[in-house]
C-alpha cells in the first residue's frame, strides 16, 4: 500500500460520506501488493490530542511524542544491524549497539533511531521491563533512520509466548515509530503489571508502522492506559489469535487513528476489556464497582472507556471490528468492509448490564457487507448514539443490494438514539426505521467513481459519483470532517 496521508484520508473520508451506498464482501482475491515502506512521518503533525488538552473530560497523558510535535530528545542513540556498543556514552552511527543491547542502556529521554541499510533486522526481540520506561516529560521513542521503513523480523522466541519485535512489561512512555515488523508472534506487545488500574501501564504509541505475517496479532496491548495506535498498516495476523490490532484487559483512554486493517484471521480491531479474566478469574464480582466502577475513579477494571476510534479503514479480513464491554467512547468516521464473515458488533460477555458497550457514540461512519450483519448491538449495548452512519448490504457480487442481510441488529437489552441513518439494501433486526433515518432497497455501482468493491488501499475509491443518491437525501446531510 502507498500508504495513505492523513490529509487524504481525511479528503477520502469527506467524500465517502457524501456516500451512502458502498461494499459487498467479496472473497478475497489474491494477496495484495502492500508496500513495505510507508515513508512514515517521524512526529504526527495533527495530533487528535495536543499536550496539555482535556480527552473526554480528562486532562491527557499521552507520549508527548505524539501531542507535541517540537518535541525534541534529551540524547540519541542508534542501533545498527552489526552494532556491538553497549556503552550509551560513545554509542553513535558509526558505533551502534545491537537489538539485543539498546534495552540495558536506554534512558528516559532517548531517541533511539534503528540505521537502514543492508537488509532486515532478524530475529529481533527487544524486551523493555518496567524498570526501562520513560515518563509523561521525557518518553523514551525508538525511529528508523530518515523516515525510512527499516524492517525488523520479529522474533519466534521459541516457548516465549510474548515474543515481539517489542515487547513492553510495565514499560511507560514508549513510542515506536516508522518501522516495518514481520513475523514472530507479536509484531509490538505492551502490557500492565496487573489489571488493577494503578498498575496499569502508560502512555505507549505505536506509529506509522507497517506490521505483518504474526502468528498472532500485529499491535496488542493489555491493562495499558493512554494509548495511541495511529497511522499503522496491520494485515495477515494468524490463527494464534489473528487480530490486526487488539487492545485488551480493562485498558482506559486511548486513540486508535488512521490504521488500514485487512486479511486478519480473526476480527481486525478488537477493543475487549475482558471481564472474564479481569474480574471472575481474579475472584472480583462483575457488579462489585472494582470491575464495573468507572475509570475516572479509578475503577472497573471488566470495562474499557474512553476510546477514540476514527478515520481507520478495515476492509477483506474474516471478521469486523468488536468492541466488548467498551463504554463511553467515540467510533466516528472509520470505513469497515467488506468481511468474510460479519461486520461490527457492539455487546459484552456477562449478564451484568452495567458491562455492555453502552454510551457510545457512533457516527458517520460505513458499514458494507454481504454477509450476516452489518453493525450489531447486543447484550446490554444501550444508550448508545449512533447518527449520520451508512450501511450497504449488497449482493455477493456487489453489484445489487441484497435484501436478504441483516443490516442492523438490536436485541431487547440495546439500543439507544439513532438519527439520520441511511440503510441501503438489507433489513432491520429488532429495529424499526425511524422518520429520522433513511432506508432504499436499490443500489448500483455507477454511484461510486471508481467502484471499491475489490481489494483496495485506498478509501477514496469510495468516493461518490456525480449519481450517487446520497446528499441531502431526505433531508440527510453528508458529514464534514
Amino acid at each position: 500500500m502507498a500508504f495513505i496521508g492523513k490529509s487524504e484520508f481525511k479528503h477520502a473520508l469527506l467524500l465517502l460520506f457524501t456516500l451512502a451506498a458502498c461494499g459487498g464482501s467479496l472473497p478475497p482475491p489474491p494477496d495484495p501488493d502492500p508496500d513495505p515502506n510507508p515513508n512514515p512521518t517521524p512526529s504526527p503533525s495533527d495530533p487528535a490530542a495536543s499536550r496539555g488538552s482535556s480527552f473526554f473530560g480528562s486532562t491527557e497523558k499521552f507520549n508527548r511524542y505524539y501531542t507535541e510535535s517540537n518535541w525534541t530528545p534529551l540524547r540519541t542513540l542508534y542501533v545498527g544491524r552489526t552494532g556491538t556498543n553497549a556503552d550509551a556514552g560513545s554509542n553513535s552511527a558509526q558505533d551502534p549497539a545491537s537489538t539485543t543491547q539498546i534495552a540495558d542502556i536506554i534512558l528516559p529521554g532517548d531517541m533511539v533511531i534503528f540505521l537502514d541499510g543492508g537488509g532486515a533486522y532478524s530475529n529481533v526481540n527487544i524486551q523493555i521491563p518496567q524498570e526501562k520506561g520513560g515518563t509523561y516529560q521525557d518518553p523514551i521513542v525508538f525511529v528508523s533512520a530518515s523516515g525510512n521503513a527499516v524492517h525488523l523480523q520479529c522474533s519466534t522466541g521459541g516457548s516465549n509466548a510474548a515474543a515481539s519485535c517489542f515487547n513492553l512489561e510495565g514499560a511507560n512512555y514508549i513510542a515506536i515509530s516508522g518501522f516495518e515488523m514481520s513475523g514472530g508472534n507479536y509484531g509490538v506487545r505492551a502490557v500492565g503489571l496487573s489489571y488493577t488500574s494503578t498498575e496499569h501501564q502508560v502512555g505507549i504509541a505505536v506509529l506509522n508502522n507497517v506490521i505483518h505475517d504474526q502468528s498472532k496479532d500485529p499491535i496488542f496491548t493489555g491493562q495499558s492506559d493512554w494509548s495511541v495506535v495511529e497511522g499503522n498498516e496491520a494485515y495477515n495476523a494468524g490463527t494464534g489469535d489473528g487480530h490486526g490490532i487488539y487492545l485488551s484487559n480493562g485498558s482506559d483512554w486511548g486513540i486508535v487513528r488512521q490504521n488500514e486493517l485487512y486479511q486478519n484471521a480473526s476480527s481486525d480491531l478488537q477493543i475487549n476489556a475482558d471481564p472474564i479474566s479481569t474480574c471472575q478469574d481474579v475472584g472480583i464480582s462483575y457488579t462489585s464497582n472494582a470491575c464495573d466502577g468507572s475509570a475516572n475513579a479509578g475503577q472497573g477494571q471488566g470495562v474499557s472507556e474512553f476510546f477514540l476510534v476514527t478515520e481507520n479503514f478495515g476492509h477483506h479480513g474474516n471478521i469486523g471490528p468488536n468492541f466488548t464491554s467498551m463504554r463511553n467512547s467515540e467510533v466516528s468516521h472509520n470505513i469497515f468492509g467488506p468481511y468474510t464473515r460479519h461486520n461490527t458488533s457492539f455487546w459484552q460477555e456477562t449478564s451484568n448490564a452495567d458491562l455492555g458497550s453502552s454510551g457510545n457514540i457512533i457516527e458517520e461512519n460505513l458499514f458494507v457487507g454481504d454477509n450476516d450483519h452489518l453493525l450489531q448491538l447486543i447484550n446490554n449495548a444501550s444508550g448508545n448514539t449512533l447518527s449520520g452512519n451508512i450501511l450497504m448490504a449488497l449482493n455477493a457480487g456487489a453489484s445489487a443490494s441484497s435484501l436478504s442481510i441483516v443490516n442492523i441488529e438490536v436485541d431487547a437489552s440495546s439500543g439507544g438514539t439513532f438519527n439520520q441513518n441511511i440503510y441501503i439494501g438489507g433489513y432491520p433486526d429488532g429495529h424499526t426505521i425511524l422518520a429520522s433515518e433513511d432506508e432504499r432497497a436499490d443500489y448500483d455501482p455507477t454511484w461510486f467513481t471508481n467502484n471499491g468493491f475489490g481489494r483496495t488501499h485506498h478509501p477514496e475509491d469510495w468516493t461518490p459519483s456525480g449519481t450517487a443518491p446520497f446528499g441531502g437525501f431526505n433531508g440527510w446531510e453528508p458529514p464534514t470532517l
